[in-house]
């Protein structure tokens, strides 16, 4: 059981931490509004913002980069320079072998078609969503260099990348997996109290109780017995000392009338007194 604690304890405490970490993100979550990155200055452009550009050019790929997550996983991602309205550069990240990566590789043969003068016609702009990432460093320097044969000065350049390959479904998974990691121990808890506490009762209940019937001796017929002799003894008792008082105060009563009688003869005289012969 505690063991069985422990862990949905541990599952509890990694969905609080995920549902922080995604608290950022709750807005993209429900709503799945971006913000326009033509409408946010450099300082308001971080990590982790979602956006969306509208691009107008896109030079050409400028880097491959292959990572491994801690799994072995491999991941490929591929980027690019973006030009949007104001003539900023940007870059774009992607997976190989997505929509997005199509989307963006057929851009990149209209612009360049238009920019080497091969069609009169720019191209239609092309509108991309993603978050804002930092430029890895194993490719900032080919970064840079796209930025130095483009000859933009650094104040036309977003040092970012806008990373299309997680969608909204992304984070709507994270959310939901969170509050899952939260609300599953939790129930567990509240299930688990319930049943400990009428447990808690059912102990409570069959502990036997200690009647007067059950004890051999101090049962019911014996306090019933001395319960009755008692009140007859006292009420003896309480005869007796009615009678006894009675018969003192009997006793009191007649001696004082005798000496009440004596004590008048003793003192009495008359008015009158017969005359001697």
């Amino acid at each position: 059981m505690e063991k069985k604690q422990i862990s949905l304890g541990a599952i509890f405490v990694f969905g609080v931490l995920i549902l922080l970490i995604s608290i950022k993100d709750l807005g993209y979550v429900f709503t799945g509004e971006a913000t326009n990155i033509n409408d946010l200055s450099r300082g308001e452009i971080k990590v982790g913002k979602h956006v969306e550009a509208e691009l107008y050019y896109c030079v050409d790929w400028y880097a491959e980069l292959t990572t491994r997550g801690r799994r072995g996983r491999r991941t490929v991602t591929w980027h690019a320079v973006g030009v949007l309205e104001d003539g900023s550069l940007v870059s774009i990240c992607t997976k190989r072998a997505t929509n997005e990566y199509y989307k963006i590789e057929d851009f990149i043969k209209a612009s360049q078609r238009y920019l080497s003068g091969e069609t009169d016609v720019p191209p239609e702009p092309i509108v991309v969503s993603g978050t804002v990432r930092k430029i890895d460093s194993e490719i900032r320097e080919y970064y840079d260099s796209a930025v130095w044969l483009l000859q933009y000065d650094s104040d036309d350049v977003i040092y970012f990348d806008i990373d299309t390959s997680q969608k909204r479904i992304y984070y709507i998974l994270v959310f939901l997996v969170s509050l899952i990691m939260i609300i599953v121990p939790t129930l567990a808890f509240v299930a688990e109290y319930n049943e400990s506490k009428k447990k808690r009762i059912e102990r409570l209940n069959d502990i036997p109780q200690n009647h007067y019937n059950d004890d051999p001796i101090f049962n019911k017929n014996f306090y019933e017995a001395h319960k009755v002799e008692n009140r007859d003894v006292f009420s003896d008792n309480n005869h007796k000392e009615d009678k006894s008082v009675d018969d003192d105060n009997e006793y009191d009563y007649e001696d004082n009338d005798e000496y009440e009688d004596a004590s008048q003869e003793k003192s009495y005289s008359g008015k009158f007194k017969l005359k001697d012969d």
